[in-house]
């Protein structure tokens, strides 16, 4: 599980073992489809252990290098300095290949709709949300999360924000390859609400 106090691990970037020559080996490229996703039991899996392939021999291949992807940060401090003023830090990103960017904070008055299991963030739980990511939940974890009450990119691994209404809020990390490629989607920290 991501959550387990360490967030997820920097991992590499999936394009590479799609698009790369050196990820494949001597093996044929094939297409790959869960199969009765409906049907299963929702597993750590994630149902990837129930699937159809086709062989795909005509994938053009290059020689694109490992990159990886920035890992999820934690949340671990919320904090009411002032009035409508809060105060959030999280764990600093681990990036392998070294090239983190920053960090986005999104504020929204509607939840992303699904979250990490509550028990294993103890400093923040008062302010988790409670979304199972489950196969109901499941797509929404590529969606961009919506930040209709504020979005901001810093570099530091805290922020202070005013919050006058409701908020959710959600932390994710960007490295500059991910942004180069116009990626959207990043690994986000747990979900938190502050109700001021």
């Amino acid at each position: 599980n991501p959550a387990h106090r360490g967030g997820w691990k920097s991992a590499p970037y999936p394009s590479y073992f799609y698009f790369s020559e050196s990820a494949y080996g001597n093996t044929v490229p094939a297409f790959y489809w869960k199969s009765d996703v409906l049907q299963q039991v929702f597993d750590m899996d994630f149902n990837w252990n129930f699937y159809s392939y086709e062989a795909n021999s005509t994938l053009d291949l290059n020689n694109e290098p490992l990159r990886y992807m920035p890992r999820s940060p934690i949340i671990t401090q919320v904090s009411n300095i002032s009035g409508s003023d809060y105060y959030i830090e999280w764990s600093p990103s681990v990036d392998v290949d070294g090239d983190f960017l920053h960090y986005r904070v999104y504020l929204s008055s509607e939840s992303r709709g699904w979250n990490y299991p509550v028990e294993y963030y103890p400093d923040t739980a008062t302010y988790m949300t409670s979304y199972p990511l489950d196969s109901a939940t499941y797509t929404k974890r590529t969606e961009v999360i919506d930040s209709n009450l504020g979005y901001y990119e810093v570099t530091n691994p805290n922020i202070t924000v005013t919050i006058a209404q409701d908020t959710y809020i959600s932390v994710e990390a960007v490295d500059v390859y991910g942004n180069s490629i116009g990626r959207e989607v990043f690994l986000p920290s747990q979900e938190i609400k502050i109700e001021p």
